[in-house]
């Protein structure tokens, strides 16, 4: 699993520039999950969270979290269940102000 995922991260960073990896996990299908942000415009981020079926597989699904205001919005904790849905914690920014989010995404 170890593997697979550095493999992913490698993948991610020449795919996306413009993307940071802060977690990665592995759903009951053997999908790998891959949190972190992604740059949308160059001055604001966004939680992005996103599966591939392996290494080099082209992802299956993705989530990007834009939050109601502008600022840096970025998933921070990622747990997989043994039922395969993946748990995100994060922050966003509302009216300037920072607030937590919570995901439940099904697989």
């Amino acid at each position: 699993m170890e593997d697979q995922a550095l493999q992913a991260h490698a993948a991610l960073q020449v795919a996306a520039a413009e993307a940071v990896g802060f977690a990665v996990g592995e759903d009951r299908e053997g999908k790998i999950i891959i949190m972190g942000a992604l740059q949308q415009p160059k001055t604001d981020a966004n939680g992005w969270v996103f599966a591939i079926p392996g290494p080099m597989g082209a992802p299956v699904w993705e989530v990007v979290r834009n939050g109601p205001g502008q600022g840096p919005d970025e998933a921070a904790g990622l747990a997989v269940d043994a039922w395969g849905y993946s748990d995100i914690v994060g922050s966003e920014f509302d009216a300037l102000q920072p607030r937590a989010f919570a995901l439940r995404l099904y697989p």
